[in-house]
C-alpha cells in the first residue's frame, strides 16, 4: 500500500509539473469563444503542450491504484475472520465514499489556487496519508503473528 501512495504522490507531482509548463507558456493559447475554453493557437502550434503528456501520470496512478487497493483489500481480507469479510468491505467502500468527501471539499480550492498549486497539494496531503500509515504500519502485528510475538508470550510460573 505505501508504494501505492507513493506512486499516487508521484503522479500528481508530474501533472503539477505538466500543468506549470501550460501555464508557463500561455502566450501560446488564444480564447475560443465557441468552445469556451483556451486552445492552442494555430499559427504557434509548437508552442503548445500536447495532451499526450498526461499518458504519463494516468499510467503511474493506474498502477498506484492496483498496488494499493489490492494490497489493502488483501491485507482485509486476510486480517478479518470469515464471517467479518462483508463488513470489512463494507468499511473499505465508507472509507472511500470519505475520500470522495474529502476531495469534493477541496474542489473551489482548484480554481482559487490554481491548477498546479492544487496538483502539489494533493500529493503534500497523500503523502502526509503517507507517513501517517507508515508510522501505523511499523507497530501492527499481523494476526499469524499475534501468539509469536514477545510482546504477547506468556511466562510460566514454576513453583
Amino acid at each position: 500500500m505505501i508504494y501505492g501512495m507513493l506512486l499516487a504522490a508521484i503522479a500528481f507531482i508530474i501533472v503539477a509539473l505538466i500543468q506549470l509548463g501550460i501555464d508557463s507558456n500561455l502566450d501560446a493559447l488564444i480564447y475560443d469563444a465557441k468552445a469556451g475554453q483556451y486552445i492552442c493557437n494555430p499559427a504557434n502550434y509548437g508552442a503548445c503542450l500536447h495532451g499526450a503528456w498526461l499518458v504519463i501520470p494516468f499510467f503511474i496512478i493506474t498502477c498506484a491504484e492496483i498496488m494499493f487497493s489490492i494490497s489493502g483489500l488483501n491485507l482485509v481480507y486476510e486480517e478479518v475472520g470469515k464471517r467479518m469479510t462483508s463488513s470489512a468491505a463494507a468499511l473499505w467502500l465508507l472509507m472511500t465514499a470519505l475520500g470522495n468527501l474529502i476531495a469534493a471539499a477541496l474542489a473551489p480550492a482548484y480554481t482559487t489556487m490554481g491548477a498546479a498549486k492544487f496538483y502539489f497539494l494533493t500529493a503534500g496531503i497523500i503523502v502526509g496519508a503517507l507517513v501517517f500509515y507508515s508510522a501505523l504500519s511499523t507497530r501492527y502485528i499481523y494476526r499469524k503473528d499475534r501468539y509469536h510475538h514477545p510482546k504477547n508470550a506468556v511466562t510460566s510460573m514454576v513453583s
